[in-house]
């Protein structure tokens, strides 16, 4: 999901496409993308005054919604999420206990879509229902992984 962000001292209309599960943040001038910095992960914005000014996102986990940085602005793309909600959302990472490197990579995927959920633009019950069956599903998914490797390996 595109967000337009406010950013002092630069030309033109700077757009951010949001993380997804599996890809990094983009940053978009005037609906095209930015113009790759001198290093990996920047871009080059044109300020106001002529010059340039090096973008780059920092961040991302645990909280997958990174911080837009602008020369010294820094520039948050989401409102932090409450200690509650990290709570809630942080509850598959049990599965790091209990379910070693497959649990631990479920309960993180799971993490970060809850992360996300937490985010949406849904009334809060729905957000803690679609939670709720992102974690059941990954620790029911787990479940049958475990589940399938132990009549495999005969045990």
């Amino acid at each position: 999901m595109r967000r337009i962000v406010n950013v002092q001292g630069i030309a033109g209309r700077i757009e951010v496409d949001a993380p997804g599960v599996f890809s990094g943040s983009k940053l978009f001038v005037d609906g095209h993308p930015a113009p790759r910095g001198p290093k990996r992960g920047q871009y080059l914005l044109l300020g106001l005054d002529g010059l340039q000014q090096v973008a780059y996102f920092k961040g991302g986990f645990p909280d997958p919604m990174p911080i837009l940085v602008v020369g010294q602005q820094r520039i948050r793309l989401a409102e932090p999420l409450t200690w509650y909600e990290w709570i809630w959302a942080g509850i598959p990472l049990i599965l790091i206990l209990v379910g070693g490197a497959i649990g631990g990579g479920l309960g993180a995927l799971a993490m970060t879509l809850n992360t996300q959920v937490f985010r949406m633009k849904a009334p809060v019950p729905a957000r803690y229902l679609i939670s709720a069956v992102i974690t059941v599903s990954a620790i029911l998914i787990w479940l049958s992984i475990a589940a399938a490797l132990q009549l495999r390996l005969g045990r």
